[in-house]
């Protein structure tokens, strides 16, 4: 169902969201929600970061006569978030055989499920966990540490905050 070929670096100019997944299932995916509100907060470095550790899951769609185009169909959210560095950055991608356009959605779909089935933070343990990671970043490295990944972050109660969560709970 799923056959890996490569690992590439691919500039995001060349991707797109795969054309075969049904706007259902795209508009489902995408309505992915993080405990973080805003994204957007985040610096550059931060987001190169985290897409070394999602890389997109695309496949080639060669174009009769033209470049080389290709299709996201695995970390969608990654895609978007990357999308705010600019078109001229390159993204690690793994890149998979062209799936037959009838299983585009379920293999979408079984990627971000099996993701998350591995990470997604247990929700109540998800407070405790983020401030206890946050106390040992200040503790290595300070407050420029923990504003490299978003300016927002420089207090206790502006990093909660950004996760929805109330510091005194």
């Amino acid at each position: 169902m799923l056959e890996e070929i490569s690992y590439r670096k691919i500039p995001i100019s060349k991707i797109e969201i795969s054309r075969d997944l049904e706007p259902l299932v795209r508009r489902a995916l995408m309505a992915y929600p993080t405990m973080l509100r805003d994204p957007s907060c985040l610096t550059p470095e931060a987001l190169k970061l985290a897409a070394m550790q999602s890389p997109l899951v695309v496949y080639e769609k060669k174009e009769k006569n033209g470049p080389a185009q290709y299709s996201c169909i695995g970390n969608l959210r990654t895609f978007f978030l990357l999308k705010q560095l600019g078109e001229n950055f390159s993204v690690r991608s793994t890149v998979i055989k062209p799936p037959k356009k009838v299983d585009a959605d379920s293999i979408s779909i079984i990627l971000m499920l099996s993701k998350e089935a591995c990470f997604l933070l247990e929700s109540t343990q998800a407070k405790s966990f983020l401030v206890s990671n946050y106390e040992l970043l200040y503790k290595r490295g300070g407050k420029e540490a923990i504003t490299r990944i978003s300016p927002e972050f420089n207090s206790k109660k502006s990093f909660l905050e950004s996760y929805g969560l109330n510091r005194r709970m």
